[in-house]
């Protein structure tokens, strides 16, 4: 509980206010001086910061995983999953001293892009795939050997990785259309030298999965290359509820209105028997029901559907719809 002041101690109080012992407004204390932000780094030859931000690419590379996986799947008869992993930047240099046993390297080309990129896949898992292609039917005893891919090894892997450039075509027709293709394959990183060793490069880490066996396979493209695509990338209209998509249901109606079928004008139904149907000749008279040319029945496909006229139109046979056929009609009711 707070003590009161008595009256002695009040009058005290005014007398030192009055004689100016007392301030009546507390003098304000010093701010502390606020710190500088820290610089940040920018580079005159690369264009920018050097970590990474470039956004909405990440589903792009998803996308390439899906399709890929599934591309993998097909041409290998295996099952296989393909997951990103991680996305990093880094210089050239540095990305060639990490591909250290990996001697399937293929070179791509990304027009219109400025610089094209690299893919690789390691040797755990090149082999492998390898094997698969030409035939081998137990995963289990798949050896992997210590060296490198031989000319003849890399042709055969050729084909997974045309694959890969189809794919990734694919994952990249939202935001630009691409030609990538494979160039050239190699099997020693120094022969894939690009672009110069300082450039900034993204590289893409996937996680290929083989039954069995697993291993990685990455994406590298420049950073410079992937400049242009920023904008696009921003608006993030991969996969947004409002970009224009056609639905299956919009392909299911687009199809329908183009499929063909059979139209008919119905005169009379007659019964007749198997017998009455074998013996009749040329020159013989069937004599219908009386039917009206105003009440013919249109059959669509078999199936009753409307009324209509019969007449003459441009000196050819016509048939007018006069109208659509109720549902009692429809089923064979009065």
């Amino acid at each position: 509980m707070e003590r009161i002041l008595t009256k002695e101690e009040i009058s005290e109080l005014l007398a030192s206010i009055r004689q100016g012992e007392v301030p009546l407004e507390a003098e304000a204390e010093p701010e502390a001086p606020k710190a500088k932000p820290a610089a940040m780094r920018f580079d005159l030859v690369q264009g920018g910061t050097r970590s990474f931000e470039l956004e909405n690419f990440d589903l792009i590379l998803d996308g390439f995983a899906r399709n890929f996986s599934i591309t993998l799947t097909n041409r290998l008869q295996r099952s296989v999953t393909v997951k990103r992993v991680s996305i990093e930047m880094m210089e050239f240099e540095k990305y060639l001293t990490q591909l250290a046993g990996c001697s399937s390297i293929a070179v791509i080309r990304l027009d219109p892009l400025r610089w094209g990129g690299l893919i690789t896949m390691e040797d755990r898992i090149a082999f492998p795939a390898v094997e698969l292609l030409l035939g081998a039917s137990d995963d289990n005893r798949l050896v992997i050997p210590s060296r490198g891919l031989t000319t003849i090894e890399m042709s055969i892997l050729r084909g997974v990785l045309n694959d890969a450039c189809l794919d990734l075509t694919k994952a990249f027709d939202p935001v630009e259309k691409l030609d990538i293709a494979l160039v050239k394959m190699e099997n020693n990183p120094r022969l894939v030298n690009i672009v110069p060793p300082e450039t900034l490069v993204v590289r893409s880490y996937f996680r290929i999965g083989l039954n069995n066996l697993s291993g990685r396979f990455s994406l590298m493209i420049p950073r410079l290359s992937l400049e242009p695509l920023r904008d696009k990338l921003r608006k993030g209209t991969i996969g947004h509820a409002g970009a224009h998509t056609v639905s299956w249901r919009d392909h299911i109606v687009q199809g329908l209105m183009e499929t063909e079928a059979s139209l008919e004008a119905q005169l009379a139904v007659l019964s007749l028997s198997l017998r009455d149907i074998l013996n009749l000749k040329v020159g013989d008279v069937i004599e219908l029901e009386s039917c009206k040319p105003d009440q013919l029945r249109i059959l669509v496909e078999g199936k009753p559907k409307f009324w209509g006229a019969s007449g003459v139109r441009n000196g050819k046979k016509a048939v007018r719809i006069t109208e659509r056929l109720r549902k009692e009609s429809q089923d064979g009711r009065k």
